[in-house]
């Protein structure tokens, strides 16, 4: 398995954002000192913050620019009354990196409660393009038949169709009411069989998505 791109990643730190300013402090330069800090290319005015929050929907900062322990990274930003996510398509690590600056710098610059004290939950989304040597195939003979059966069964004006095991997924139980994406492993749908080429979406962060991912590379024979 070989890593070609992080497509993109997603943190979510879900908490009260309410919780870090308690008794409401005036924050007269947040604005503009986020800006000095973050370079954030599109960031709202004092009246589309207003109308976000009166229509209970996220504060968007976007194309701002963190300098992580790998490295520079461009990070989008939404926070919501419920939590706080961070886009980007560098190692989750990095957004991680990011939220702990940003709270850090929030509770020494302007006074916002410490978030080590608040209870936070966290959730990522990964999603990665890579090659693998071996096709999913591999990881079930009988399944595999029916491939090819298929190819010779549907009617195409090209003989023989070349079919394949093109996905696997894996989901929590519905009951459970998980809100994580399902992990699937599938073909490019626009790269042919030949390039090898896969997509992976998963609730992990990068580098344990990776570490599955090649767990189960290695299944293939």
């Amino acid at each position: 398995m070989r890593l070609l791109s992080i497509h993109a990643t997603r943190v979510i730190w879900l908490f009260s954002t309410n919780d870090l300013n308690p008794i409401g402090l005036g924050l007269r330069n947040l604005f503009s000192d986020l800006q000095e800090r973050y370079k954030f290319g599109i960031m709202p005015n004092a009246a589309q913050v207003h109308e976000f929050v009166t229509k209970k929907q996220g504060v968007p900062f976007s194309a701002g620019t963190f300098t992580s322990s790998k490295g520079a990274v461009t990070i989008s930003v939404t926070i919501f009354s419920d939590g706080i996510t961070v886009d980007s398509r560098a190692d989750s690590s990095a957004s991680d990196e990011f939220l702990t600056d940003l709270l850090t710098w929030l509770h020494s610059k302007h006074g916002l409660v410490d978030f080590k004290t608040l209870r936070i939950n966290k959730s990522y989304i990964s999603e990665v393009y890579f090659t693998m040597e071996k096709s999913l195939n591999s990881l079930n003979g009988p399944v595999s038949k029916v491939a090819v059966g298929l190819g010779k069964t549907v009617p195409s004006v090209t003989k023989n169709l070349h079919f394949e095991i093109s996905g696997i997924s894996f989901s929590p139980d519905p009951e459970q009411n998980s809100k994580h994406v399902n992990f699937r492993i599938e073909r490019d749908a626009k790269a042919p069989f030949e390039d090898s080429r896969y997509y992976s979406i998963a609730p992990l962060p990068t580098q344990d998505h990776l570490s599955v991912v090649k767990k189960l590379t290695a299944l293939l024979k």
